[in-house]
C-alpha cells in the first residue's frame, strides 16, 4: 500500500496532465457533455483504486486509462443497446438554428458519413493519432497493437477518407 500523500501527488499530476485528453475521447464516442464528464470521472476513479493498491505499473498508465475508457464507453452503449443521436429536428425544438447552420451540419453529416464507413480499429486510430494527436507508440499501446498496424490502420483510413469526402465535395482533387 502506497504512502496516502505519495499516491494523492502522483494522482493528481495525472489527472491535471490526463483528464482533458480521456474526456475527449469519451466525448468524440458518445456526443453527450455531462456523460462524457461522468464516464471520464469513472476512468479516474478506477485509475486510483489501481494505484491505491499498487497494482498499475506507472509506465502503462496511459494505456491503462485509455483502455479503461474504451470499455467504459462499450458498456454504456450495450446498456443503451447502441449508439444515441440527436436528430436534427430535436436539435431545431432545442432552439439550435439548423438553417444558419445549413452548410456546417451538411459537411459535419458527410464527415460524419466517412469516419462511420472506416472500421472500428481505423476509428480509433484517427481518433486517437489525428484528433486527439497521440504518437504511433502511444496509440500502440492504449490500442494494444504493434506500431506497424497502427500506422497501416492509420493510412488506409486516411485514404479512405479522402476518398468518401472529395466524392462529398469537401475536398478538391484526389
Amino acid at each position: 500500500m502506497k504512502d496516502p500523500e505519495i499516491l494523492e501527488i502522483e494522482f493528481d499530476k495525472i489527472y491535471n496532465t490526463l483528464w482533458p485528453k480521456v474526456y475527449k475521447f469519451i466525448y468524440f464516442r458518445i456526443r453527450n457533455e455531462e456523460e462524457a464528464k461522468e464516464l471520464t470521472q469513472e476512468v479516474f476513479k478506477r485509475l486510483y483504486i489501481q494505484m491505491e493498491k499498487d497494482i498499475n505499473d506507472q509506465k502503462y498508465t496511459k494505456s491503462y486509462i485509455f483502455t479503461a475508457a474504451k470499455h467504459i464507453v462499450y458498456d454504456l452503449w450495450r446498456r443503451k443497446g447502441n449508439k444515441s443521436e440527436e436528430s436534427l429536428e430535436e436539435l431545431n425544438q432545442s432552439g439550435f438554428d439548423i438553417e444558419g447552420k445549413k452548410d456546417m451540419i451538411d459537411e459535419r453529416l458527410i464527415l460524419k458519413q466517412a469516419l462511420n464507413k472506416l472500421s472500428k480499429d481505423e476509428q480509433d486510430v484517427i481518433n486517437l493519432r489525428i484528433l486527439i494527436g497521440y504518437s504511433v507508440e502511444e496509440t500502440s499501446k492504449i490500442l494494444n497493437k504493434p506500431c506497424g498496424s497502427i500506422k497501416s490502420l492509420q493510412y488506409r483510413a486516411l485514404q479512405k477518407l479522402r476518398k468518401d469526402l472529395s466524392k462529398g465535395g469537401l475536398l478538391n482533387g484526389k
